[in-house]
């Protein structure tokens, strides 16, 4: 019994109504009949939504550490990590009355609006410690209020531009749109949230908690004097880079530059493979092998594989290949092999890639069995397996053998790159076939009818369906077949007897056949109405699916004769779709920050400054991938997004800064440097709380680690780009475009 669920199920929950009804209904099963759940695939889900609640505790407690070390004050500290719980808890109740699930994609999102929605927090419970210090002579409430002056329109563009990032991304269809989507709407709730919470219950508890002046804590004098001194490196570094405008310019494109050639160095793919708990392999016997035959080879092979103590049971399936679309042969079987939970496996052949290796060498011990084993895809109903998969298709000449040499050669012409692994197709024109025609002369002689014939021929070497009949009120087909003994030979052709019109006496169908032996396919696959061959690909280690497609692209334009082409399928057909809408979200993200910003301020030259800085950010996140030997894949593109209006709220905070003091009557340059000085530390103090809340990502191990890992390093190497270099290069950028702007007083 095979249970799918309806679209927008609840996994977890289905799971429970099923396994309560089986265990109601086991009571009344008759004696000696039982019940086993052979393929689970809930257990990965269950799996990884617990290791990212975990790793949503880890960043919690890493976040509130962070800001104690900063803030040396565990007053100032509570006040800021209250908003996390206020802002995480309304979120969920956003994406439950706008009808979202709680999945994997909204729990990353969580995980990252941690270190987002505590942000705003910083910046007030930081800006009125400051504040203090320069006027001990104000109550809490006067430092308050003026503190929420100053920050107040920097809160409001931060949170305007976190939330309108993610707006291009709603609109995008596919399956990367739908992955978008409910990554946006996680963070743009919880931003909203955040920027309500700080705008109001952070000043009122700032007021209630942070009255009392606490002394700073001795055992981290050498932080602060470390800062200190940081800051006054940055501000001098900045100041000089105000007067070197040509090596500031050289320094952007040169960034530019660089990060447009380590994207195109950075290997492309779709969704990180995982590891589900769940392997499936196809066996291919020779063709002439009989279902006992294989059934038998199975058993064997079975027996040999439950020697790996990680492998918890093996359902197998003789006669199907799964494969090959649930294609059907005798010589033919597919496994399903599940493994047992993540942390009760050990030692050698633990992992899921390493057991479909050790399946693959196990076939060498039968002769004859080819056996493929594969990983089940990242996201189930993509497809069968995992790799890269695409149909070769004959559009002219409609000959299966003549397609199998052009797929073969094919083949034979990607292996000799470095990046494909292992390459096999579905298409095999050399199984055994019998072809038994009526020889219709000798059928004239006899006076035998043809329709006669044929019913026998049916009957004995398949099935006749022959009337209808009523058992238990029930209406069933009555099927006329012989037993398999007598149609288990091409001889039985002599003990099969037809009825003669001619002279009433009964002919073996011998005596009116024409027995030929060819080969031939035993499935025929059409793809797009074509006949074609469907093709699978496994990258080498070290490669990517984007590695292995554009060698395809590449030798389906040189080698493919004319005639043939090729269709992606299966989860190369989404990745090639998904870089395409990928693109246009970023070029829309970009737009709606600048004409965001440009309606807050009302001036286009500001936001132009904030734009220019967030290509560092993309830089960092490239180097850090490129670094790590990652891929640009899915998540890491949704977790870009997030990175654009991120680094964007650290320019916010100078350049809103800036701004206020060129109002007041000071220059550009001052401006730019004093901004600096005051809001470096915010800025820090944000950034790193909020790869503290990242870390955890990065750091993940068990089930749907590797998307964590996606999400997590290339967003810490955007943050950190964008805290190392773009705090350095934006007050020359201020001062380059903001100095002849007037202001009246």
């Amino acid at each position: 019994m095979d249970i799918q669920l309806t679209p927008g199920a609840n996994q977890l929950a289905a799971k429970k109504q099923v396994l309560a009804l089986l265990e109601k209904d086991a009571e009344h099963f008759p004696t000696g009949l039982k019940y086993r759940i052979t393929q689970d695939n809930s257990r990965f889900v269950a799996a990884s939504v617990n290791n990212v609640l975990e790793t949503i505790v880890i960043a919690f407690f890493l976040v509130a550490l962070v800001l104690f070390i900063f803030l040396q004050n565990w007053r100032a500290s509570l006040v800021a990590v209250c908003t996390i719980p206020v802002s995480i808890l309304g979120t969920l109740a956003c994406l439950a009355v706008l009808g979202y699930s709680l999945n994997t994609i909204s729990l990353f999102a969580l995980i990252l609006a941690i270190g987002i929605v505590v942000d705003d927090a910083i910046v007030i419970v930081e800006n009125v410690e400051r504040l203090r210090k320069l006027h001990p002579e104000m109550d809490i409430k006067q430092i308050v209020s003026l503190t929420m002056h100053e920050v107040f329109g920097a809160i409001v563009a931060i949170v305007l531009v976190l939330s309108v990032v993610f707006l291009p991304v709603m609109g995008l269809g596919g399956l990367s749109g739908i992955m978008y989507r409910q990554f946006a709407v996680t963070i743009a709730c919880a931003v909203i949230i955040s920027g309500i919470c700080s705008l109001s219950l952070t000043p009122a508890m700032c007021c209630l908690i942070m009255s009392k002046v606490m002394a700073p804590v001795k055992l981290f004098a050498w932080f602060e004097s470390g800062f200190a001194k940081l800051n006054r490196c940055y501000v001098r570094t900045a100041e000089r880079l105000i007067v070197m405008k040509k090596t500031v310019i050289l320094i952007w494109l040169a960034i530019i530059l660089t990060t447009l050639g380590l994207f195109n160095i950075i290997s492309q793919g779709f969704v990180p493979n995982e590891d589900q708990g769940l392997v499936f392999a196809s066996l291919e016997l020779p063709s002439s092998y009989s279902l006992g035959q294989t059934e038998s080879e199975v058993k064997k092979f079975i027996k040999n594989l439950n020697k790996n103590l990680n492998v918890d049971s093996v359902v197998s399936i003789t006669g199907v290949n799964f494969r090959d679309s649930g294609s059907q042969s005798s010589s033919v079987a597919s496994l399903i092999v599940n493994l047992k939970n993540w942390s009760e496996r050990s030692g050698e052949k633990s992992t899921a890639d390493e057991i479909i290796t050790s399946l693959e060498n196990l076939a060498r011990q039968h002769s004859g069995m080819v056996v493929n084993a594969y990983n089940q895809p990242p996201i189930r109903g993509l497809s069968t397996t995992v790799g890269v998969e695409f149909y070769i298709e004959d559009r002219s000449i409609g000959d299966a053998s003549k397609l199998e040499e052009v797929a073969n050669a094919f083949i034979k012409q990607l292996a000799t790159h470095k990046a494909i692994g292992r390459a096999t197709q579905s298409l095999n024109t050399h199984a055994l076939e019998v072809s038994i025609l009526p020889n219709v002369e000798q059928a004239t002689y006899y006076g035998v009818n043809l329709q006669d014939y044929y019913n026998a021929l049916q009957t004995i070497y398949s099935n006749n369906n022959v009337n209808f009949a009523y058992i238990m009120q029930g209406l069933v087909w009555v099927v006329l077949e012989a037993d398999f003994p007598f149609r288990a030979s091409i001889k039985n052709l002599n003990n099969v007897f037809v009825h003669s019109e001619k002279n009433d006496t009964m002919v073996p169908l011998a005596t009116l056949s024409t027995v030929k032996y060819a080969s031939a396919a035993k499935v025929i696959q059409h793809f797009n109405g074509y006949l074609a061959s469907k093709i699978t690909i496994r990258a080498r280690d070290g490669y990517s699916m984007g590695d292995v497609m554009q060698i395809v692209r590449q030798e389906a334009n040189q080698s493919l004769p004319k005639g043939y082409d090729f269709e992606w399928s299966g989860t190369s057909y989404q990745a090639e779709q998904s870089q395409k809408t990928s693109s246009l979200a970023f070029s829309f993200s970009f737009v709606m920050i600048y004409l965001v910003l440009a309606a807050l301020y009302e001036m286009w030259r500001l936001p132009v400054v904030v734009l220019l800085g967030v290509p560092v950010a993309l830089f960092g996140a490239a180097v850090i991938l490129l670094l790590s030997a990652s891929q640009n894949d899915l998540y890491f593109q949704i977790s870009l997004i997030a990175l654009l209006g991120l680094s964007a709220k650290n320019i916010i905070l100078l350049v809103e800064y800036g701004l206020e003091l060129m109002r007041q009557g000071h220059s550009a340059s001052y401006s730019a440097i004093h901004a600096l000085s005051v809001r470096f530390r915010p800025i820090v103090m944000t950034s790193i709380t909020f790869i503290a809340g990242t870390l955890p990502l990065v750091f993940a191990s068990g089930a749907g680690a590797n998307a964590q890992h996606s999400v997590g390093l290339g967003i810490i190497g955007g943050i950190l780009g964008s805290v190392l270099i773009a705090t350095l290069l934006t007050p020359a950028f201020f001062v380059m475009l903001m100095r002849s702007k007037k202001f009246t007083k």
